[in-house]
């Protein structure tokens, strides 16, 4: 507790107000007297309006015009244009294994389609359903000239064989 200059703490004042209010709403009287003074008031508006003029001022840091950071940002955008360069040149390099690729994926994918459709494995059949549609779509692609992203064909996928059913000697 902090005591003011009339002797009493500041803790007793917020106390009384706070029950002088109590009172105001329980009669249905308006409070009628300030909370904050006049000298705390203007203070909180001169202090506002010195934030509000701070943020109107431009920020003159230099940093717009500096050559080190000019530099450093050019090294940071050119690695990226190059990587995309990159990226580019990679699937035309091997678009005359692309074709070959997507048959072989839809064989593998067709082949587990029929042995997730054996094993009622509706999910599975479900998801290779697809796999294959995008391969198929993919292989006309290809073959009329389009480019084709390696990244973009499905993955391969695990075919496991038919199990026989062993037959139980009576």
């Amino acid at each position: 507790m902090s005591a003011n200059v009339n002797g009493k703490s500041s803790d007793d004042e917020n106390h009384g107000l706070a029950k002088s209010e109590l009172e105001n709403s329980t009669e249905g009287k308006p409070n009628l007297k300030s909370q904050i003074s006049l000298v705390d008031l203007e203070r909180i508006v001169a202090d506002t309006l010195k934030v509000v003029e701070q943020a109107d001022e431009p920020d003159d840091d230099g940093d717009v015009d500096d050559p080190e950071l000019l530099k450093e940002l050019s090294e940071i955008i050119e690695p990226a244009s190059n990587q995309h360069q990159v990226d580019e040149v990679l699937p035309t390099a091997v678009a005359g294994e692309i074709p070959a690729l997507l048959k072989q994926r839809i064989e593998m994918y067709k082949l587990a389609e029929e042995n997730a459709s054996s094993a009622n494995e509706c999910s599975r059949v479900r998801r290779l359903c697809r796999g294959l549609s995008t391969l198929e779509t993919m292989l006309k692609d290809s073959l009329a000239g389009k480019a084709i992203n390696v990244e973009d064909i499905p993955p391969e996928v695990v075919v496991t064989k038919k199990d026989s059913v062993p037959v139980e000697n009576k």
